[in-house]
């Protein structure tokens, strides 16, 4: 079998030591550095080299979370481009030395301006950590090359803090409706923007059978529906149990399938299921978060079965909402 060169393997022991260590004990500063954020009219974001594709995403993140911030170059600061900063903003800097000579006049300026400067970097001694309002440390991680010289596993690292100081600056998560008019395209879109009814099958189309029905009847109405599934319902239509594709497939494989017997005596009669009401985010994740991922689910109003719902009518959306767009997520 074929493995990992030493270097790499290290690099990701490393990276993932430094993981554990941010979600079992983050650092005070982290949290100091929220503080600063969330006070701010807006949040400037820089970094040198493959730092500023982190400070690029930080931005843009909060962005999308509806905080006002905006990624700005260190080197076009010091030509025009810092000219509405002000104190009442905040400047988060990514630096694994704190000595890059690129970056160093740029934090001189900002602190003429009385801009609060939050400084991620390895070295809390660094003059950029000198010159910092807030430091979180980072820890120092071998990279994935034989010398540690190219920027791979730091930078990952970096990016994992941007993702947290992004997330815990926003005042609160974003509503469905709110996330979703920022992003209209792609699946995002797709999914923040519906809800579970508008993309279920349902009436005459819904795969749907009573209590006495054979099993005869539900390969039928399986055949015929061609949506995987058939929903077993009582009188008043409350689900009773389902029989998929699969479950006629073990049965035959294992010589057990009797098509004369009742339906429901072959059944799953407690279901994952999804409300109608519930958002195509919510049920995308109630399909894929799990051991044995699920291609559909039948759709309940309350007790009733209304409809169902599979993990191709969600990722359909995307498709139908904007076919001639190239935009992925």
């Amino acid at each position: 079998m074929r493995t990992l060169s030493p270097a790499i393997q290290r690099a990701l022991a490393d990276l993932a030591t430094s993981i554990t260590r941010l979600l079992e004990s983050p650092p005070h500063a982290l949290f100091d550095a929220v503080e600063h954020l969330q006070r701010s009219s807006t949040i400037y974001v820089t970094g040198i080299g493959k730092s500023s594709f982190v400070a690029m995403k930080m931005a843009a993140t909060l962005t999308s979370l509806g905080v006002s911030a905006r990624y700005i170059d260190a080197v076009s600061a010091m030509h025009g481009d810092a000219g509405t900063m002000n104190a009442t903003d905040t400047l988060v800097v990514f630096s694994k030395s704190g000595e890059t000579t690129e970056l160093l006049p740029f934090m001189h300026l900002v602190k003429e301006l009385s801009v609060p400067i939050v400084a991620l970097c390895n070295r809390p001694t660094s003059t950029l950590a000198l010159l910092a309002n807030v430091v979180v440390p980072v820890s120092s991680t071998h990279e994935f090359d034989d010398e540690s010289l190219v920027p791979t596993s730091s930078v990952a690292l970096h990016l994992a803090y941007a993702d947290c100081l992004a997330v815990m600056t926003a005042s609160s998560r974003p509503s469905r409706a709110s996330f979703g008019s920022a992003h209209p395209g792609g699946l995002i879109g797709a999914l923040t923007s519906g809800i579970v009814s508008d993309a279920m099958h349902a009436n005459e189309s819904l795969p749907m059978i009573d209590m006495q029905a054979t099993v005869t009847h539900a390969l039928v109405t399986l055949s015929t529906s061609s949506l995987g599934i058939v929903c077993i319902v009582d009188d008043d239509n409350r689900l009773l149990g389902v029989i998929t594709d699969g479950d006629i497939r073990r049965l035959v494989a294992r010589g057990l399938l009797d098509s004369s017997q009742r339906a429901l005596d072959i059944a799953t009669t407690q279901p994952i299921t999804i409300a109608s009401h519930a958002s195509l985010t919510q049920a995308l994740s109630v399909m894929e978060e799990r051991e044995k991922p699920l291609n559909v689910l039948p759709v309940l109003d309350g007790d009733r079965c209304v409809g169902v719902l599979r993990l191709h009518d969600i990722l359909r959306r995307n498709v139908v909402a904007r076919p001639h767009s190239n935009e992925r997520v």
